[in-house]
């Protein structure tokens, strides 16, 4: 957020939780376990074309997400592991299209909304 305002960009941060058992494959082990089911997470929204528009999805880098998509090629339809929560798995992106991006808002639990 500090760098989208330093450019002029108005944005706003949107908290809300997520359940862990979306991580399952990207967390494992101790930290799994003692992961609380709820984790706090965070996306940012920016004022673009006259509209805001949701960054949910660059958690993710491209580069993980082809390797998943490589590990899963004849997944269909919903897909909740690697850190990634979508309702349909072979047609969604992380890269810049103006659009909202969303990877993981499929795992959201509770939305505690917008802070400017």
């Amino acid at each position: 957020m500090a760098l989208l305002r330093g450019l002029g960009i108005a944005c706003l941060l949107h908290g809300f939780t997520v359940s862990k058992d979306f991580q399952r494959g990207a967390v494992s082990g101790i930290i799994a376990l003692m992961a609380p089911d709820e984790i706090v997470h965070t996306w940012v929204e920016v004022f673009f074309d006259g509209k805001w528009i949701a960054l949910e999805g660059v958690i993710i880098d491209k580069k993980f997400l082809d390797a998943v998509k490589s590990k899963y090629p004849d997944t269909k339809g919903v897909f909740r592991q690697y850190a990634i929560a979508v309702d349909d798995f072979p047609h969604f992106a992380v890269d810049w299209s103006g659009c909202d991006t969303f990877i993981q808002s499929k795992a959201i639990v509770q939305d505690y909304g917008i802070c400017a």
